[in-house]
């Protein structure tokens, strides 16, 4: 089962949840739909979505102020959480290791994290020994820009990722439209897609489902 997961970022509102609870009025027969939206968004209810987060803490409580905590993310309703996505690295500094901690963070409360890598070098600091976790390969070159890598550049790497984490699902996420998610889904390995932009609009992530 292909899973369609969409990345808000610092972006949406309640008007907006209200326009995808107003336009999801069917629930989806196939293919696992989360919608990672802003702390503030968690307690969303959206027909056939489940919720996610875009990120948590490595601090499970204390003296630290702005941070939140896995435990709270999953009180307040999310399911999943993205951990290590790549404008965490760039912007925040994360590394491997502080990527790693937050994943096992989630899976100690029972949040599924979404483990961004940029490539299959990163995937061994960043994941856990053990739980369950899902992969999600985004190419820096993709993000945003409109355009992907070859199908034989994603094969590759999904295939270089699967050896490394056995079992586990592996995304692809970079620049996914309803345009290019069949495509990407055929081809082999990829279990799934991240997306960005696109999950803004609910006609055009609703158009990705459908490509399931």
């Amino acid at each position: 089962m292909k899973y369609i997961i969409g990345n808000w970022k610092l972006n949406g509102s309640r008007a907006l949840v209200q326009d995808f609870f107003n336009k999801l009025d069917v629930l989806f027969s196939s293919g696992n739909i989360v919608l990672c939206l802003p702390y503030t968004l968690l307690g969303a209810d959206l027909p056939g979505v489940q919720i996610g987060a875009q990120d948590v803490s490595v601090h499970t409580g204390g003296a630290f102020t702005g941070e939140v905590s896995a435990e709270m993310v999953r009180e307040a309703g999310a399911k999943y959480s993205i951990v290590g996505h790549s404008e965490r690295r760039k912007n925040f500094g994360e590394t491997n290791e502080i990527v790693h901690e937050k994943a096992l963070r989630c899976i100690e409360v029972g949040i599924i994290p979404i483990i961004c890598v940029e490539d299959a070098g990163q995937v061994i600091a960043s994941c856990p020994e053990s739980g369950e976790f899902i992969i999600a390969y985004e190419p820096v070159s993709a993000i945003g820009t409109g355009t992907i890598p070859s199908a034989g550049e994603i094969e590759t790497v999904h295939t270089e990722i699967h050896a490394l984490v056995s079992g586990r699902p592996v995304l692809y996420g970079g620049s996914v439209k309803p345009e290019n998610t069949k495509e990407i889904l055929n081809i082999p390995g990829v279990d799934g897609v991240l997306v960005g932009g696109a999950s803004l609009k609910p006609d055009q992530f609703i158009g990705i489902i459908n490509e399931i």
